[in-house]
């Protein structure tokens, strides 16, 4: 490879390689599914912040302590408290968020910053490399598991049924056979036949559709459930002579 071609690519590598460039501001959500953790400070060779649920553990080198340190907004020192509890005045995190989500976003730092997440715990790894320490800062992005809560479904079902639950609207859709008798949502009666489609406000704005999973059901067939755009969906299925009864609960959210 010639020398012109040499300096055509040397600024890619240069960027890919943690060159001291300013980083360019993330764009992150406002929404209710996610949560953006920030921290900031002066750090001067190799850091490591462990996150959990619990607390959060600051590693450094013995001569490096860092300095001027804030995270969530909650001030630190972790020279001497190396343990930042997530509880009382010092919760950084709320519990409702998906730790194995977190994604970085660096805003500021002129060398080495890195994650790497699970189910359990967010590391982070920032490395200082030039002499003397330099300002970090850096966004952690989560998603939210939004707040609990709960459908339960009873029907009389004779064939096949879908019911599509959305935040703010629910539409029953039936297939075969004869048409769903004894519908209850909540205990809320619903005559699905002259009303296939209603509003609802049974479950919460911030619900995230994502999480439902089935804790309860009954029936001699089948009921069970499948993600859709925007949307779950519970399906019925009744392929026995007649028609029986079916109660199913889906939880949202922790």
């Amino acid at each position: 490879m010639g020398p012109s071609c040499m300096r055509a690519i040397a600024p890619f590598l240069l960027l890919a390689l943690g060159a001291p460039t300013a980083p360019s501001a993330p764009v992150l959500p406002v929404d209710g599914h996610h949560f953006v953790l920030s921290v900031r400070g002066v750090l001067d060779r190799g850091n490591r912040i462990v996150i959990t649920r619990a607390q959060a553990l600051w590693s450094f080198e013995p001569d490096a302590a860092p300095q001027s340190v804030e995270i969530g907004g909650v001030r630190w020192a972790p020279a001497g408290q190396p343990v930042l509890a997530n509880a009382g005045a010092s919760r950084f995190l709320p519990d409702d968020v998906v730790l194995g989500s977190a994604r970085l976003h660096v805003r500021e730092g002129r060398d080495l910053v890195g994650l790497e997440a699970d189910a359990g715990a967010v590391t982070v790894f920032v490395d200082d490399t030039p002499p003397g320490g330099a300002e970090y800062a850096f966004d952690i992005e989560f998603e939210r598991l939004g707040r609990a809560a709960e459908l339960t479904v009873q029907a009389r079902i004779d064939g096949s049924d879908v019911l599509r639950i959305e935040p703010a609207r629910l539409c029953w859709q039936h297939r075969y056979w004869d048409p769903p008798a004894d519908v209850r949502v909540n205990g809320i009666a619903w005559d699905v036949v002259g009303r296939p489609e209603r509003k609802h406000e049974l479950l919460p704005a911030d619900v995230d559709l994502r999480t439902a999973r089935i804790v309860a059901r009954s029936g001699r067939d089948t009921v069970c459930l499948r993600q859709a755009d925007g949307a779950v969906e519970l399906l019925f299925a009744d392929d026995p002579d007649g028609a029986a009864d079916y109660l199913v609960t889906v939880r949202f959210g922790p």
